[in-house]
């Protein structure tokens, strides 16, 4: 199975979502890519983090895959438990929201 997902912001800025079910057992089942002022950022299964084209910084890993939902759950139970601001804005929560909702509609249609 393959689909992309492609999103286009008004500052001219994009990301693309690739979901492939064909490739190999050997290679990263998750894989972000980020390119951004000169710099590219390669992550394989939220364990290994190559840089390219920053210096001081070239590679980074961990000795197990963490995706950071403890981290984020804790942040969250701190900030009702100390009555703090909420650690993702509303807004940004809805707005995330809002864009797998509407591929999934859009890919709906399409069946």
């Amino acid at each position: 199975m393959k689909k992309i997902i492609r999103f286009f912001f008004e500052d001219g800025s994009f990301w693309t979502i690739h979901y492939l079910t064909n490739g190999g057992s050997a290679f990263s089942k998750e894989k972000i890519e980020v390119f951004c002022d000169n710099v590219a950022l390669q992550m394989g299964n939220y364990r290994v983090l190559i840089g390219y084209g920053r210096s001081g910084f070239k590679k980074m890993k961990l000795f197990k895959q963490d995706k950071g939902q403890k981290t984020c759950a804790k942040v969250f139970f701190d900030s009702i438990s100390n009555s703090t601001e909420a650690p993702i804005p509303y807004k940004e929560v809805m707005e995330s929201s809002r864009a797998p909702i509407e591929v999934a509609n859009s890919l709906r249609s399409k069946i």
